[in-house]
């Protein structure tokens, strides 16, 4: 199996994954859901992750088409080692979301992103973990109202 096949083959089974998910997604019971939550309520989220993913993968098929053979480079062994990385990653990031809560989990997460992604200066990806935490914090706490894992140190608030 060549690249150009490996990676049509790879952006297939993304589509084939996401539509999974969106079958999962519409099995959420919203029988006792207003009307506007049935619009905006459990599914919506996921639905909008879920749609997003189907432009990638449809662009990566696309791009796996239309790619010369010549055009494309050899599989990198430290690319798959990146990217074993950053599963094992979110794996820990899910099983220890809920027992640590948001505020030990996603500034590592988000510093462990930025160095995957060869960060420069450690103390600026420090501060960009930080900073973005924070942000997506008042996003989901106040923004969206979204009750997030406390956790060990048991706070439901920052601010």
């Amino acid at each position: 199996m060549n690249l150009q096949q490996r990676e049509v083959g790879g952006a297939a089974a993304l589509l084939v994954i996401v539509a999974f998910f969106f079958y999962l997604t519409s099995q959420i019971d919203l029988a006792f859901s207003s009307d506007l939550e049935k619009l905006t309520g459990p599914r919506a989220y996921p639905r909008i992750i879920l749609g997003v993913m189907t432009i990638v993968g449809l662009l990566l098929l696309f791009q796996g088409w239309v790619t010369p053979k010549d055009k494309l480079e050899k599989t990198n062994w430290s690319d798959l080692r990146a990217v074993g990385f950053a599963l094992a990653l979110i794996i820990l990031f899910v099983s220890l979301f809920e027992p640590l809560g948001y505020l030990l989990t996603v500034p590592p997460l988000v510093f462990a992103a930025a160095f995957l992604n060869r960060a420069q200066n450690l103390k600026a990806a420090l501060l960009v973990a930080i900073f973005a935490s924070l942000t997506l914090l008042i996003i989901f706490r106040y923004g969206l109202n979204t009750v997030l894992p406390e956790g060990v140190l048991a706070i439901d608030q920052v601010f």
